[in-house]
This record gives C-alpha cells, sequence and structure tokens, in this order.
C-alpha cells in the first residue's frame, strides 16, 4: 500500500531538493538570501545539485524500507505522567502522527528531518541547547541499536546531507529569526550538504550525526 504512495514521493523530492538550487542563486527570491545572494562558490553548488539530482532519483525509485516521510518533532506527541512531588514527569507513551506521506522511502531522510529541526532548535533557542542536544544524540544511538553493525557510512552520508537540505530549503521559509542568522543557518545547510557527499570519514563522525557511525 505505501509502496504506491507517489505523491508522496514526488512532494518530498520537490519541496526540498526540487529547491535547493533556486533558494541559493536568489531565483526563488526569499527576502533573507537576497541582496545580495549569499556568496556560495560555484563549486559548492555544482556538488549541492548533483546532491539534489541523485537524491531527487533515489527518492522516486525507492521500493523497499517503509519511512514516515514527515518525521519531526510537530508530528510526535508524548504522555507524561507525574512524578512523585517534586520529581520531574516521566514518559507514559509516544505518538507519531501524520502518515498522509508515509511511503517505500530513505531511511537517512526520516532521521535527517528529525536532526534538522533539532539543529534549528539548537541554533534560535540556545537556552535549550543542552536539551536539544540530549535528544539528538539519544535519537540516534536509540536508532543505530546495540552494535549497530548495520549502520554505515552511507547512511550517515545521506542523513548528514539531509540536515543540510532542510536547513537550505525550510529555513528562510519559515520565520525562526533575523535575516543574518537565517542566512547563517542557510549557510550551514550548504557546509553540510557538500560534507555529506566529499567530507572524509572523520568529518562525519564528528559532525551531528556522528553517533550513527561512533
Amino acid at each position: 500500500m505505501f509502496a504506491d504512495n507517489e505523491v508522496g514521493k514526488t512532494i518530498t523530492a520537490l519541496v526540498t531538493y526540487g529547491r535547493l538550487i533556486s533558494t541559493l542563486s536568489g531565483k526563488d527570491n526569499i527576502a533573507s538570501l537576497v541582496d545580495p545572494v549569499l556568496d556560495i562558490p560555484q563549486g559548492k553548488l555544482d556538488v549541492i545539485s548533483k546532491i539534489a539530482e541523485t537524491r531527487s532519483y533515489e527518492i522516486n525509485s525507492a521500493s523497499e524500507l517503509f519511512t514516515h516521510g514527515d518525521f519531526w518533532p510537530g508530528n510526535i506527541m508524548v504522555s507524561l505522567r507525574k512524578g512523585s512531588e517534586g520529581g520531574m514527569p516521566r514518559l507514559e507513551k509516544l505518538y507519531v502522527l501524520d502518515w498522509e506521506v508515509a511511503r517505500a522511502g530513505l531511511r537517512g531522510l526520516d532521521i535527517g528531518q528529525f536532526c534538522a529541526e533539532m539543529r534549528l532548535l539548537q541554533r534560535f533557542y540556545p537556552s535549550r541547547h543542552e536539551e536539544v542536544s540530549m535528544i539528538m544524540r539519544s535519537f540516534l544511538s536509540a536508532y543505530k541499536g546495540p552494535g549497530g553493525s548495520k549502520f554505515d557510512e552511507a547512511l550517515a552520508r545521506v542523513t548528514v546531507a539531509h540536515v543540510g537540505a532542510h536547513l537550505v530549503a525550510w529555513t528562510p521559509r519559515i520565520r525562526w529569526g533575523d535575516r543574518e542568522e537565517t542566512r547563517e543557518t542557510v549557510s550551514e545547510g550548504v557546509e553540510l550538504l557538500v560534507g555529506g557527499a566529499e567530507g572524509t570519514r572523520a568529518w562525519l563522525e564528528d559532525s551531528l550525526v556522528g553517533k550513527l557511525l561512533l
């Protein structure tokens, strides 16, 4: 049933990877990214263009793995149990919502979207940096599982590049902060995209998705 969700595949490829170059080039005329446009070397734009082409193809041709397709904190609800007097509440249940674009897909995109939203919280709500970092580390460690033998460098590259793609395509379209903060975040997204494609194993291990490898 989910393998046939072609609309879900098309939407994912279009709204993120289909807008990377037009976002960065100024073609989409996003206020925070023009006058002037970001100074991104052509070599990096070429790498990103290739990623966009490759990932779009992979999204549309995926057939084996079940993915949620829109896995971010806004689609997660938690039920908390009151702790003892003066104590912290404890997690009782966790619910994942909004399955309309669930499909056969790439697991790195689900992981990457969640991590991208965590990174945005780190950048724009610095007072919550410690808690958000703990959530992301726990999520990646739990996803990797004991031993982690089935997770590899290829997964980490897809994941970290998707974090970058999300920062580029979505940050300037949803008001998180001021113009300069937005430009800095999009620039970080560029570096994550390029690092996902060309970074060394050591770079990946030191990246925000390094827990998938360590």
